[in-house]
């Protein structure tokens, strides 16, 4: 589960497009090991170790409390889109990346200490955490010709990763009050029985051990590229379709439906055609077929 806060911020002064912004992110999780055990045996014998013996070769506990590991990470930035000159822009940038050292939520993260050998107390920061996370953001877009048809573009930057705080889930198990990992053998204990199980919460821990070292350094990498990028002008096809063209319709003296006899199809191909002119066309045909009408009904004595 997490939860985040962020906020931009953009001002705009000459040929400056600036943008400042800001990230806070509260980051928990939450996991447990259910408590288990393991009895095994070496076969279905009767000596000691075997199953007819009901004294088993081993048993193991294996289990974790819940463990709530809680991370706070603040991210920065703020960057400049400068118009240097009309051929060219820049952008100019920085980020800032800082991420405590993962925490668990009853204070029980204990980690190993490689200089003296012993574990640190439980509750003690398990890393420190680096201050020193800063990530430059350069780039730019440049267009040598004057057509602007050819633009050159590149950027540089360096990318910090983010540590999860699942690495840390362990830690409490380091310590043997926080854990029930416990392994006892024949030879720990020759009268261990299977069935009931002889208890060994007090036996000798076994199970994860994951010491963290306290130097943690963030990942990080660089990243940079280079583009050559070349415009082209959109090619017109031109149009192809279907024009219809239709003789004057008639009525004739008894009422009768107009006579389609003539109309025509022919096909357009590769005929560039301005979607302007079709008011003018469709006016010019309406204004034939009126006159022809006209004297259509003067021939007829209407």
């Amino acid at each position: 589960m997490s939860e985040t806060y962020l906020d931009t911020l953009s001002w705009v002064k000459g040929k400056h497009q600036i943008k400042f912004g800001g990230q806070i992110l509260r980051d928990q999780i939450n996991k447990d090991t259910k408590f288990q055990q393991l009895i095994a045996f070496l076969g279905l014998g009767t000596s000691p170790g075997f199953f007819g013996s009901n004294t088993p070769f081993l048993i193991e506990n294996i289990g974790n409390p819940t463990v709530g590991q809680r991370e706070t990470m603040v991210n920065l930035f703020a960057q400049d889109d400068y118009q240097a000159t009309p051929d060219l822009t820049l952008n100019i940038g920085l980020r800032y990346q800082y991420e405590s050292a993962p925490a668990e939520a009853h204070g029980r993260n204990t980690n190993f200490n490689f200089a003296t050998g012993k574990l640190f107390a439980p509750g003690t920061s398990v890393f420190d955490a680096p201050k020193g996370n800063f990530g430059p953001r350069l780039g730019f877009a440049w267009t040598p010709l004057h057509g602007r048809s050819f633009v050159v573009r590149g950027g540089y930057g360096i990318f910090y990763t983010s540590i999860n705080p699942a690495v840390t889930q362990f830690e409490p198990a380091n310590n043997p009050a926080y854990s029930y990992y416990r392994l006892v053998t024949i030879f720990d204990n020759p009268a261990l029985t299977a069935f009931p199980a002889t208890d060994i919460s007090n036996g000798p821990v076994a199970g994860f051990f994951v010491p963290i070292p306290t130097d943690l350094k963030t990942p990080y990498t660089h990243s940079w590229n280079l583009n050559l990028q070349q415009g082209f002008r959109a090619v017109d096809s031109g149009a192809s379709g279907l024009y219809r063209q239709r003789r004057p319709a008639l009525r004739g003296i008894h009422g009768s439906q107009p006579d389609r006899s003539g109309d025509q199809e022919a096909p357009l191909s590769g005929l560039r055609i301005d979607a302007g002119i079709f008011p003018v066309l469709q006016h010019q045909l309406q204004r034939s077929a009126g006159h022809l009408e006209t004297a259509a009904r003067a021939r007829v004595g209407f």
